[in-house]
């Protein structure tokens, strides 16, 4: 696995920069992607809000932007990479919500093929960053093999773009929510390998359902796995991916020993919110007492303390309470 890498998918609400710090500390393998925003926000919101929205420079970190303008998104990436350097960027062409599409951006754009070749080749020009896309394999009734090879052919083409994160999923645009368009349409594995046969000098990410580890048997020759849904359910996942050692991470004491170092990594004076509570919610995913964890840990968040504080009392349950 020296060339197969594995990667968070960017997920609204999810992939904060407390969820990816948190995600970081577990594993130093994983690529990170962070919430997709939108290039217009980005040019209009001031630097400290960007920084607070993006968080700070971490690598190995893919920020996702949304839009359809090449200039704006230029524009928006260029003050990204000024003001939290961050220097690898992704097209959200995948995202088939209702909000998304009155933008004219995500799934939509798989359909004017043209479009995303401007917009990558004035990033390149005016930026000289290249970038990857997030995509579906159809869109409402163009879902054949054709259809997909015909887009990846005309962007490799067309452009310098060599990295494609493919949802092995078509989406609809009208009919159903961004949360059925997840698990409604039918998986198509077969369509990304094909297409990684046919365009062998890229890259090829597979995203949708891959939830075990034992998925990594049926890899074949695509460059990574995308991990979404899943990792919120169960955080270690990546462990599990990256070392393919699922023993080790499954002793309480390691993992109490992760989790009080997680808080340490924040200024012990600040006041714990949910926001830093969320990523660690279902630490304990498959434990008895992981229902009791949580409503431990959320519940002594609300009480508005201090970092330093509420590790003290995170240790004291964590040394009385029996998994």
């Amino acid at each position: 696995m020296e060339t197969f890498k594995i990667y968070l998918a960017p997920m609204l609400d999810v992939t904060t920069p407390q969820f990816r710090k948190f995600i970081r500390h577990l594993n130093k393998d994983v690529i990170l992607f962070t919430e997709m925003i939108v290039a217009e926000t980005v040019i209009h919101v001031s630097d400290e809000k960007l920084t607070q929205i993006l968080g700070e420079y971490e690598e190995n970190t893919i920020v996702q932007i949304g839009g359809c303008d090449p200039y704006s998104i230029s524009r928006a990436i260029r003050k990204i990479n000024e003001v939290t350097k961050f220097d690898q960027f992704n097209l959200n062409c995948g995202c088939p919500s209702s909000r998304v599409q009155k933008g004219n951006f995500g799934a939509c754009l798989m359909l004017q093929p043209e479009t995303i070749i401007k917009i990558i080749n004035t990033v390149y020009e005016e930026t000289g960053f290249v970038l990857s896309l997030k995509i579906r394999i159809g869109v409402d009734e163009f879902d054949s093999y054709d259809f997909f090879k015909d887009f990846i052919s005309s962007i490799v083409s067309n452009t310098k773009c060599d990295t494609f994160f493919v949802h092995a999923r078509k989406c609809w645009l009208n009919g159903l929510s961004p949360s059925q368009n997840r698990t409604i349409p039918p998986i198509r594995y077969d369509f990304v390998h094909r297409i990684k046969e046919e365009f062998p000098k890229q890259k090829f990410i597979l995203n949708g359902a891959i939830n075990n580890v034992f998925q990594l048997q049926t890899k074949g020759n695509l460059d990574g796995f995308m991990i979404g849904r899943a990792a919120i359910k169960n955080p270690f996942i990546f462990c599990e991916f990256t070392q393919k050692l699922n023993e080790k991470y499954t002793e309480i004491e390691k993992h109490t020993t992760l989790l009080l170092n997680y808080f340490l990594l924040y200024n012990q004076n600040e006041i714990v919110k949910h926001i830093h509570i969320f990523p660690v919610l279902n630490f304990f995913h498959g434990k008895p007492g992981n229902k009791k964890y949580k409503n431990f840990i959320t519940e002594t968040a609300r009480k508005k303390i201090t970092f330093g504080d509420y590790i003290i009392k995170l240790e004291e349950f964590l040394v009385n309470f029996n998994f």
